[in-house]
């Protein structure tokens, strides 16, 4: 990525909940190429116990030094993940997992679409107000989200079937600020 004249890597992944030698490789990968920083797009475990986010955890950890930032997805359990994954960019203040990363030259905003038990996605009221608060609070800062549900249509039914229920909401927040140069998600695979 580039903002202004600085340039930095990012690695983005998620979607594990299926394959765990598929998380291996990737945090090998990952590992070797030596991003900037890096992004978890949820979806870290297939049932959300404690030994699969432990294990998750190992493999990264592990594989690299570089600063992790994760938010949750539909295979997650909210709890669990931030007991694992909080680690200082995750406000534990917030009933969801959301938080707000400064250190680099483009501000990384996580955002939580998971709804316990369910395979859809939801940003709810208090989160769209905390990110029109924390988008205020930088309006000429350049800003990337990331969230695990995307908020628009994809083509592939069945996972838009297990969508983002708001997220026209989200896209309407979105359009107003323009310090927002990228928007990452997770949830499709196929």
């Amino acid at each position: 990525l580039r903002v202004g004249s600085s340039r930095f890597r990012v690695a983005m992944f998620g979607d594990f909940a299926d394959s765990v030698s598929s998380m291996e490789m990737v945090a090998e990968d990952i590992g070797k190429c030596k991003p900037d920083f890096v992004l978890c797009l949820g979806d870290m475990t297939s049932d959300a116990t404690p030994s699969e986010f432990r294990f998750t955890q190992r493999e990264f950890r592990e594989n690299f030094t570089i600063p992790l930032y994760a938010v949750p997805g539909n295979h997650d359990e909210r709890d669990l993940f931030r007991a694992v994954f909080g680690g200082g960019f995750l406000d534990p203040s917030l009933p969801f997992c959301a938080g707000v990363a400064e250190g680099f030259p483009l501000r990384l905003i996580g955002l939580d679409s998971s709804l316990p038990g369910e395979p859809q996605g939801e940003i709810g009221d208090w989160q769209i107000d905390w990110l029109a608060s924390a988008l205020a609070r930088g309006p000429a800062r350049p800003t990337l989200i990331f969230v695990h549900h995307p908020p628009f249509a994809s083509g592939i039914s069945r996972m838009d079937a297990m969508g983002l229920r708001d997220g026209d909401r989200l896209i309407a927040l979105l359009a107003r600020h323009p310090q927002i140069r990228h928007l990452a998600c997770g949830h499709l695979h196929r």
